[in-house]
């Protein structure tokens, strides 16, 4: 976890990325509780992650997390982990998606 720390230090990460980072870190020895509470749960920090490789951000604003425009209401997991994804996240899609816009993946990124 220093490593992470170092490394979040380095790079000028704002809380929130910090915090979802050190998530994502610990999620692995989590996962089982998790899981036992809630059997279909997938890694929820992947999406997350891709966001991050892919040079996105996010913004918390009020009951809403902001993913730059498209808005999703915060919640538990178990209220959201039987919802049907909009797209599937792989790079094809995401680059459809994305349009003329050069690939965020290929992106330098700050965070």
């Amino acid at each position: 976890m220093d490593a992470l720390e170092d490394h979040l230090d380095t790079i000028g990460a704002r809380t929130s990325v910090r915090e979802t980072c050190k998530g994502a870190v610990r999620w692995p020895a989590l996962a089982p509780t998790a899981q036992a509470q809630v059997p279909a749960a997938d890694d929820p920090y992947e999406p997350l992650l891709l966001l991050y490789e892919r040079g996105g951000l996010f913004s918390v604003e009020g009951d809403f997390i902001d993913l730059t425009g498209i808005m999703l209401l915060l919640g538990r997991m178990d209220g959201h982990v039987a919802t049907e994804p909009v797209v599937h996240l792989d790079n094809a899609t995401l680059d459809a998606l994305d349009g003329s816009r050069p690939a965020l993946h290929d992106r330098p990124t700050t965070l």
